[in-house]
């Protein structure tokens, strides 16, 4: 991580007297000192096993000696650091809760090492320097009282997690559409009703929220031009029920997939929904819009897809593609439901509403890990509310 070195010329002047003074016992040690690495005698992180604190371990030796190791220890005691983990690896999360650096010199020699916790507890740690010449070993320490920058005070503190208020998911009805089939009674005329609708739904973070480095999502698409396989589905709630006089368009159906704007999926695949009693269907390709890619809070996009009229998908031998019907045992490849079976296996009988019921997926709410920069795994629950028998939608609960 790059580091921020700032020194007026006070504190260039005060840190230069205060080196005359900073000598641990020892002849051939000229310097040793211990520091946060934004130059403070004390530094605050969050006790979720991530967040490290950084210290700078500054030090001068005689000449004809080497450093060989530095290990942090319990100021006073000299004791080790048994409920910290310590290491000489940084990892990419911030240092310091509040992020302050006042900036303060470094010699040519320091080294740094990190300690971090999984429960809140603070300690004042010291440094102890072992140092060889010639074969023979040398140690010396800070952890005795009395000597300047010999220690320094690290607060581990409960970790704030996210919940849905620091995020938000864009509305179903405000969503970028994808694209959408008007269900029509026969050939050129239409009813004004979607049978199935895909839309570009958007989760960003809040202006609030800390800068989300990691997310987790155990099902998403992931290929260039990805097919919408419903066991790839993030969510996935199949209603199948019998329309009637007064509710002839009934939702039956709504998936989700997530996509990650790292992953380079610009396309998707899917089968076009058809008519009632229509078993013709045709394989289309769109581009994801991707309307929110530029904007600073956004984490990633979710397509979502809903069909109506007992109209789904659903999971056939190793994944499923199709949502079109052929009526018993065909032998049609003139249908272009069937010229795609190569894809699954045996896709065909998707509108019968048994089939579908008994082969689809359920998942009614799935979660997604978000980690902050500060280290802290949050977790978002996202699922299905019913708005009214002709919608449901995707919601953060």
């Amino acid at each position: 991580m790059r580091k921020f070195i700032f020194t007026s010329s006070v504190f260039l002047s005060a840190l230069v007297s205060l080196n005359a003074y900073s000598n641990p016992p020892g002849s051939w040690v000229r310097d040793l000192r211990i520091l946060s690495d934004s130059g403070l005698g004390n530094t605050d992180i969050y006790a979720n096993g991530n967040m490290q604190a950084a210290l700078d371990i500054i030090y001068d030796l005689e000449p004809g000696y080497s450093l060989k190791s530095v290990i942090l220890k319990k100021y006073n005691t000299g004791q080790d650091l048994d409920d910290w983990e310590q290491s000489s690896l940084e990892n990419k999360y911030l240092h310091n809760i509040g992020g302050q650096r006042i900036g303060h010199l470094r010699s040519s020699k320091f080294v740094q090492r990190y300690l971090s916790t999984s429960s809140p507890r603070s300690v004042s740690v010291c440094v102890e320097l072992t140092a060889t010449k010639e074969g023979q070993d040398f140690t010396t320490s800070t952890c005795e009282p009395g000597t300047n920058q010999a220690s320094v005070f690290v607060n581990a503190i409960n970790p704030v997690y996210l919940t849905k208020k620091n995020f938000e998911l864009l509305p179903w009805d405000i969503s970028s559409e994808i694209d959408d089939y008007e269900y029509q009674h026969t050939l050129n005329q239409p009813t004004g009703i979607l049978t199935q609708e895909i839309k570009e739904q958007v989760l960003r973070k809040t202006s609030e929220t800390p800068t989300i480095l990691d997310i987790e999502v155990d099902h998403l698409l992931s290929e260039s031009t990805s097919t919408l396989y419903l066991q790839d589905s993030l969510i996935s709630k199949y209603g199948s029920t019998t329309p009637t006089s007064d509710d002839p368009y009934h939702l039956s159906h709504i998936m989700a997939w997530a996509v990650l704007p790292n992953m380079g999926v610009n396309k998707i695949k899917y089968v076009e929904s058809t008519g009632w009693n229509n078993f013709n269907a045709l394989t289309l390709e769109k581009n994801i819009p991707y309307a929110f890619k530029s904007d600073p809070n956004y984490l990633f996009s979710i397509i979502t897809e809903i069909m109506r009229l007992d109209r789904g998908k659903y999971q056939a031998g190793y994944k499923s593609y199709l949502n079109c019907s052929v009526p018993g045992a065909s032998s049609n490849t003139t249908i272009p439901c069937n010229t795609l079976t190569t894809i699954g296996s045996s896709d065909v009988e998707v509108y019968d509403s048994g089939v579908i019921a008994s082969k689809s997926i359920s998942r009614n709410s799935s979660a997604i890990k978000v980690t902050d920069y500060y280290g802290t795994e949050s977790k978002i629950i996202m699922g299905v509310r019913k708005v009214d028998n002709y919608l449901s939608v995707i919601e953060l609960f």
